[in-house]
């Protein structure tokens, strides 16, 4: 069937329907219409633009008289750490002084991995400089990452202990991870939302899951099924589960587990890594390398998706030819995406800003947990990757901070019970806005303790 499409960007005309003359709330029913439930949605607002201030967005929405309301909010969502860099100057310099605007008409977008390209050893080259790590395979999403860091430590396993020796494969994975909704990432989860319902998944024989920031469950299973077990897969600070952070010498002590027994230690940092947690990965301020490094989301630069397996060389190669790949990896605009990042990271000195901004907001955060004992329950995080927990339901609590007619919030919540709210802002959030973030948390509290009495 034929389409006709005009009016890009500004005015999206879809054979003949000029979309930007359409209510706020004719959008959200079409999108609800064409498109299946799979998130928890934004009631009634929908984004139009970025805010004026760095940090913020623009959001509209369709008032019962018919009129549209617009007003700026505190993106502390981030694109789930995907827009590390933001929405102002910073990322306009990824486009501009990158000179992203001009790569379409002078550069190749698109090849597959087959052949090389001029942008492949510089991006590569810049990844070994900020991971500290030997090889890396470049793919599009962080399921895929995860994906094919597992299937690498099943072949380098195989290859070294002999696939005879290795009876039951055994892959070690903390409850209340998160690794994506691949069939694989599902199988490793220990949540019944990501599990039930999706067909037959990897079972408890291949997947064991252990109590997290809990070295003596993995030892136990270690003494056990020792010859058995391909690999360890972490998040370094469990993300969906609440932002949990271990304890400081839980990764070290994994990561020794893993050495001493030829396992494969994989570490998933595609939500933590490029500054989240106030260095460049979170494993910097633990003291050691882990064998396979999962990265995406801010990798990309939020301009493209981007993410990558790093990791030792001899596990790295046991990668033949034809065993791995994508058509998406490694392409000429996703290197170019990945630079973008890194020099964004490094020349703004992001993971030091987000080490300095996050102990401000933690510090606040605690300081409003003293006066409201009652129904402040718990205050953590690490960078700017931190939960504020309270007794009151998390979608109406991140709800109610979206409807605050001034300083309103865009966070998310998370955790088992969807208690805990996240603020996981740009790194670029100006320092002097943080009280801000702080003092419309204190309007909601209020507002939900008043309610509640």
């Amino acid at each position: 069937m034929h389409v006709k499409i005009t009016g890009l960007p500004h005015h999206p005309t879809i054979n003949g329907v000029d979309f930007s003359e359409l209510s706020t709330k004719e959008h959200k029913r079409i999108i609800r219409e064409l498109s299946p439930r799979n998130y928890h949605q934004v009631k009634d607002w929908m984004v139009v633009g970025k805010g004026k201030r760095e940090g913020t967005l623009l959001l509209q929405r369709t008032l019962p008289d018919g009129m549209e309301e617009q007003k700026e909010v505190f993106d502390c969502h981030a694109m789930y750490s995907a827009c590390n860099f933001g929405h102002g100057d910073i990322f306009s310099d990824i486009l501009k002084h990158c000179g992203l605007e001009n790569f379409w008409n002078h550069q190749v977008p698109a090849l597959p991995k087959s052949i090389d390209h001029k942008f492949q050893a510089p991006a590569l080259t810049a990844l070994k400089h900020l991971t500290g790590l030997d090889m890396f395979l470049l793919k599009s999403t962080g399921a895929e990452a995860v994906e094919t860091a597992i299937n690498t430590s099943f072949k380098y396993v195989f290859i070294k202990r002999g696939r005879r020796e290795v009876s039951k494969p055994i892959i070690i994975v903390p409850k209340n991870n998160f690794h994506g909704r691949t069939r694989l990432a599902r199988s490793l989860s220990s949540s019944p939302l990501s599990r039930e319902g999706f067909g037959p998944l990897l079972g408890g024989s291949v997947v064991r899951h252990t109590p997290y920031n809990c070295v003596s469950a993995i030892k136990e299973l270690v003494r056990r099924h020792r010859k058995n077990i391909i690999a360890i897969v972490l998040e370094p600070v469990q993300g969906e589960g609440g932002v949990i952070v271990p304890s400081r010498d839980y990764l070290r002590q994994v990561a020794e587990i893993c050495r001493e027994n030829d396992m494969v230690f994989i570490l998933d940092e595609v939500q933590t890594g490029y500054g989240r947690t106030g260095s460049n990965f979170a494993y910097e301020q633990c003291g050691f390398l882990p064998d396979l490094l999962c990265g995406g989301k801010a990798a990309g630069a939020g301009i493209i998706p981007v993410s990558f397996v790093a990791g030792r060389r001899d596990i790295m190669e046991s990668i033949e030819e034809g065993t791995e790949g994508a058509t998406w990896s490694a392409t000429p605009i996703q290197c170019f995406a990945l630079m973008s990042a890194i020099k964004a990271l490094c020349d703004n000195n992001l993971s030091e800003e987000s080490a300095q901004k996050g102990k401000y907001l933690h510090d606040l955060l605690k300081r409003l947990s003293e006066k409201y004992l009652d129904i402040i329950t718990d205050v953590r995080g690490q960078g700017l990757f931190v939960v504020i927990e309270t007794v009151f339901n998390g979608k109406a609590f991140s709800q109610a901070l979206l409807d605050l007619p001034q300083g309103a919030i865009w966070a998310k919540e998370t955790g088992e019970d969807g208690k805990a709210i996240r603020i996981s802002p740009p790194l670029t959030l100006p320092k002097e806005e943080i009280p801000k973030i702080v003092s419309s948390f204190e309007k909601v509290l209020l507002q939900f303790r008043d309610r509640h009495i």
